[in-house]
């Protein structure tokens, strides 16, 4: 029997659910460059199905996981940018050095320096694996209602050959390695498709403009507890039960204390510089998902108010390409 996965509350969770979703957690850790979980995952497979009961167990003597403290893990600082400044002292022009310890001295000679953090979770493989769970019994319900124009972070489906499907028509992959489509085939698409309704609009001597646009620090502005909301259901047209509107609400609250913890650990480590927020956790497959989601109405309100000739966002970067009327 083809399994499938259901969510009807934490007594009736099996073994088999956290295996499938270890399997989509452990693929998806593999490919997920911003912190190496690998050794993480490979001491967690030692003892599998005892450390998978062990889950198990917890799940259902707490009723979940939001009030768990040891499933936040730990916050790590990652670099994410060094804004150089010029000094008011300093000559213009440009000068290039191949030498780096050339090129160093001149940088902190003509510019003052300021390093930008991001902060991200580490986890322990129970909260990747519980991630995954949500995305297999739930989160692929979200991520359906997203429209064609949104190319990041989208979920494996079965592929339907009708012409006129949508994404509600292709189930969730849920034997597929991994949970999520590789990053370099939707970005090229996403580009690709921006170039290319470019360069037919040029061939036909027509006027346009186009124009790529990227949200600041988006994740750092999220609250977790938005995918609790009726008024999002509603917007994304999408019914859950009960049982999974209880798992996505212990999902937020798990999410909350960890943007609570990441903004306090933030304020701790900030000198002389911007305070870190917390936000919506990079380091979770969820919350592509949900980065994804929150954006939804946006997508609807650009094709409904300017008819663009082309609209595609990957994740918080926008493609758009549009007639140009003289207006704007």
């Amino acid at each position: 029997m083809t399994y499938q996965a259901i969510f009807t509350g934490w007594d009736d969770l099996t073994i088999e659910d956290l295996l499938v979703a270890y399997r989509k957690a452990k693929a998806d850790s593999f490919f997920e460059n911003t912190f190496p979980v690998a050794i993480k995952f490979a001491e967690y497979e030692q003892e599998l199905l005892e450390n998978l009961q062990k889950l198990l167990d917890l799940l259902q003597s707490e009723d979940g996981f939001s009030s768990n403290k040891k499933l936040i893990g730990k916050f790590r600082l990652l670099p994410k940018k060094l804004t150089t400044k010029k000094k008011h002292e300093s000559q213009n022009g440009h000068v290039h050095f191949s030498n780096p310890k050339r090129a160093a001295d001149h940088l902190f000679n003509n510019f003052d320096l300021i390093p930008e953090f991001r902060i991200i979770g580490d986890f322990p493989v129970d909260s990747h694996i519980i991630s995954a769970l949500w995305i297999n019994m739930v989160g692929h319900k979200f991520d359906a209602s997203l429209d064609n124009c949104c190319y990041g972070a989208r979920l494996k489906r079965i592929r339907n050959d009708e012409l006129f499907s949508n994404e509600q028509d292709n189930p969730f992959h849920i034997s597929a390695v991994g949970s999520f489509s590789p990053y370099f085939q939707p970005y090229q698409k996403w580009r690709g498709d921006g170039l290319k309704a470019i360069r037919d609009e040029l061939e036909k001597d027509r006027d346009i403009i186009a124009a790529s646009l990227d949200l600041k620090s988006y994740y750092h502005f999220i609250d977790p507890l938005a995918i609790t909301s009726d008024d999002l259901y509603n917007t994304l047209n999408i019914k859950l039960t009960e049982d999974e509107k209880a798992f996505t609400a212990q999902l937020a609250v798990f999410l909350k204390h960890w943007s609570d913890g990441a903004a306090a650990f933030g304020k701790k480590i900030a000198y002389k510089t911007p305070v870190i927020n917390g936000g919506l956790v990079i380091g979770l497959t969820a919350s592509r998902i949900i980065s994804n989601i929150l954006l939804h109405h946006w997508d609807k309100l650009v094709i409904e108010k300017l008819s663009p000739i082309h609209y595609g966002r990957y994740v918080d970067d926008m493609f758009l390409v549009i007639r140009d009327t003289g207006t704007i």
